[in-house]
């Protein structure tokens, strides 16, 4: 499987970090990993900063990894595996997607211990959640398992956070059970945090399909899903020199300061110099 090239991280992206994310970090570098996640915060940044070499060769991490995803496809008897389905059993259909309400969202994620219990209650200011706000969640595609129907599919590609045009991060997750009662069973991504079940990029394809759920989207009758909106907002840019910049201001602002001018303009002609004011 092939690994991104390292982002340059700070502080506060190891703080967005969940703590098995933390601690598999900790792990390839032979390091302690117990403790509170704010110490496991401080440890990862700290010998992040001290570009603290990984005591495994490359083809060791690959060989675990590989183990792992193995692993956990056995371990939750996932009958087959997503990464081997071809290309044209995916499919781009919202309303085929399984119900995950919140109770399904956060349970999974407590259960795998990505979090902790507070995280529920600002979840909204965490780094999985303003991944999916920004749309670097991309097209979410489902499909069946071709050997047990009762298990489904939702694969999608995130853009990296800190180098959006390096090649996005997979995620899927495999859910049991009826569309409108299912559990969410696993989930894999192909980050630098892949070893740890749940990861931020996991967590925000959720939310995205939760997000539809929420608006009826995944609904046989819903008839208003906006077009489109199963696509990420990730705009491709080019890049080129500073002075070849264009830089203007969005229509907001221009409204905004056209009635400004307009409003300014009202007062002055309406102003009166022999009136004194009291």
């Amino acid at each position: 499987m092939p690994r991104q090239a390292e982002e340059v991280l700070q502080y506060d992206d190891f703080l967005g970090w969940t703590v098995l994310s933390l601690k598999d970090f900790l792990s390839l570098r032979g390091l302690k990993q117990t403790g509170r996640k704010s110490e496991l915060v401080a440890r990862a940044f700290g010998v992040y900063e001290l570009n603290a070499p990984i005591k495994f060769t490359q083809e060791k991490i690959y060989r675990q990894t590989k183990e792992e995803y193995t692993r956990r496809l056995k371990s939750n008897e996932i009958k087959s595996n997503p990464n081997n389905n071809p290309h044209d059993a995916w499919i781009d259909d919202v309303k085929k997607w399984p119900q995950i309400d919140d109770g399904k969202l956060f349970s999974y994620i407590l259960r795998t211990k990505a979090v902790d219990v507070e995280y529920i209650g600002k979840h909204k200011d965490q780094k999985a959640y303003s991944y999916w706000m920004s749309g670097f969640v991309d097209t979410v595609l489902f499909t069946t398992c071709p050997v047990d129907s009762k298990q489904v599919f939702l694969e999608g590609c995130l853009s990296p956070s800190q180098k959006l045009r390096d090649d996005p991060h997979k995620v899927w997750i495999c859910l049991e059970g009826m569309k409108n009662d299912c559990r969410i069973i696993t989930s894999w991504c192909t980050c630098t945090a892949d070893t740890a079940e749940v990861c931020n990029h996991v967590i925000a394809l959720m939310y995205k399909v939760n997000f539809a759920y929420k608006k009826a989207y995944i609904s046989p009758a819903c008839t208003s899903v906006p077009q489109g909106w199963n696509r990420g907002t990730k705009k491709d840019v080019q890049p080129s020199q500073i002075k070849n910049l264009v830089f203007c201001k969005d229509k907001k602002t221009h409204e905004n300061n056209a009635r400004d001018q307009e409003a300014s303009l009202k007062l002055k002609n309406q102003f009166d110099p022999r009136k004194t004011s009291r």
